[in-house]
């Protein structure tokens, strides 16, 4: 666990959103935005999947803030 305040550890994970081009996302690509938000997420989780739009909607309605959102799937599924 990173402490607060403290920077992210560089990571290098594969994309499987298909609406982005790029096989891997890594920290470096999210260096323009002002700040990262990173939720792991269960896929198939109910809660989850209740609040999957309005973290896609929250996403939408940040960018022009510069704010990032990634969300990585604590499973294979």
């Amino acid at each position: 666990m990173q402490a607060l305040g403290s920077n992210a550890p560089d990571f290098r994970l594969p994309n499987h959103n298909s609406t982005f081009s790029a096989d891997f996302f890594a920290l470096e690509d999210f260096k323009a935005s002002q700040a990262l938000l990173v939720a792991f997420i269960c896929n198939h989780c109910p809660y989850v999947v209740h609040l999957r739009q309005g973290l896609v909607d929250f996403a939408r309605d940040y960018e022009l803030q510069r704010l990032a959102v990634v969300a990585i799937s604590a499973n294979d599924v």
